[in-house]
């Protein structure tokens, strides 16, 4: 009884920690996204603001969106879940 309640608390903690972990490469994740959707923003207000044409604007908006997946791409945080793209 006594093994197997020490076995089950292994188990238990480990999953746990496991949990834990994969909580915190989540949170970061999506923190990431929304610190880079802000930024965007921003960037676009002021582009907007200073009349840049849109033609430019919108290159340099698509060349930020490429910079934020090429950047979320190379964290690697999720190589268990194959594919992941935030863009798509």
């Amino acid at each position: 009884m006594k093994k197997a309640y020490t076995l089950f608390r292994i188990v238990f903690s480990s999953i746990s920690i496991i949990l834990f972990i994969i909580s915190v490469y989540v949170y970061l994740y999506f923190y990431m996204i929304f610190k880079f959707t802000i930024y965007k923003l921003k960037l676009n207000y002021i582009l907007w603001k200073y009349s840049i044409p849109y033609n430019i604007r919108s290159e340099l908006m698509n060349l930020y969106d490429e910079k934020i997946i090429d950047t979320l791409n190379s964290m690697n945080m999720f190589e268990i879940i194959k594919n992941v793209n935030v863009y798509k």
